[in-house]
């Protein structure tokens, strides 16, 4: 009999928003926060092992109400400093999740996940290295990354290390998909209007 698979979910949100000029996590899509959207998702999808990790200038004092609505929804919250960069805030994540078979890696800026991308990472999974959504040949996300991956990040000392060079060390699975949305960075208002309001 297999053996039951353990998923976990890194969401990367720990950054500035400096050319949005406002927190992205709380951008609204459909009368939620995009953080609401995506850790309700995944929550949705069977997912009890999902950790936030949020810049600590956006968990507190008048953004701390938006925070408390994710706690249905999430196993961990932790909390940040932006300057320490995506890598630092990735093995935060990592930390959590050692006891998982997997992880998905989710940006905060992209809220367009949903219960069908999850579900054919899942079916996909590749234990030897990570399986990545593609859309016309190009890379979407999230992506799902293997134990062997995820020891590995926890391992490394320091911060100057990106996901993107470690990942080709790694042996990977392409998933095609029929949703440009997998590509979608949302860091500017010219995004938001691009992506969201053409859902309208």
């Amino acid at each position: 009999m297999e053996k039951l698979q353990t998923y976990g979910v890194v969401i990367l949100a720990g950054g500035k928003s400096e050319r949005m000029n406002f927190p992205k996590i709380f951008l609204d899509f459909n009368g939620k926060t995009f953080l609401q959207k995506i850790t309700s998702t995944y929550f949705n999808a069977g997912m009890k092992n999902i950790c936030a990790v949020i810049n600590k200038e956006y968990s507190e004092g008048k953004w701390k109400e938006q925070i408390e609505l994710i706690n249905p929804f999430v196993s961990e919250i932790i909390k940040t400093d932006s300057n320490l960069g995506r890598f630092h805030s990735l093995q935060l994540g990592i930390n959590k999740l050692l006891s998982c078979d997997f992880v998905f890696i989710q940006n905060a800026d992209n809220p367009f996940v949903d219960n069908e991308s999850i579900q054919k990472l899942q079916k996909h999974r590749y234990p030897l290295g990570y399986t990545q959504l593609f859309y016309q040949g190009r890379k979407g996300h999230p992506l799902l990354i293997s134990k062997t991956i995820i020891q590995y990040i926890n391992a490394l000392q320091g911060s100057e290390y990106n996901l993107r060079d470690i990942l080709t060390k790694f042996p990977k699975i392409d998933v095609e998909v029929n949703d440009k949305r997998i590509l979608a960075n949302i860091n500017t208002k010219e995004d938001y209007e691009e992506y969201i309001f053409a859902q309208a």
